[in-house]
């Protein structure tokens, strides 16, 4: 499984790509062989004005379909950790999906 971490508007520190890395680990640790590529693009829209403006897009290749979680809150880290959950639940829908499929 391949990842690429992107930030937009922001410098990406360590600390914010290790807890994105952690994160996803997680949410897909069983999963990880249907995976090809995770993009996860953090983006703080607004700058330093405040709001719901922290912006977390992850695109993950899934048995060849793209599932797409996005998510917005506040915080980076908030944000990060609600997408991770929800990639989490899409992934293993999606390959329960494809096995319905195929038998």
């Amino acid at each position: 499984m391949r990842v690429d971490i992107r930030a937009r508007q922001f410098s990406l520190t360590d600390a914010l790509r290790d807890h994105v890395e952690k994160r996803l680990e997680s949410a897909v640790a069983h999963q990880k062989e249907h995976i090809a590529d995770v993009t996860v693009l953090l983006s703080d829209e607004n700058g330093p004005k405040g709001g719901d403006d922290k912006h977390a897009q992850i695109t993950a290749m899934v048995l060849g379909k793209a599932v797409v979680i996005e998510e917005r809150n506040a915080n980076m880290y908030a944000a990060i950790d609600v997408a991770m959950g929800r990639l989490g639940e899409n992934v293993r829908r999606t390959i329960d999906k494809k096995r319905e499929f195929t038998t």
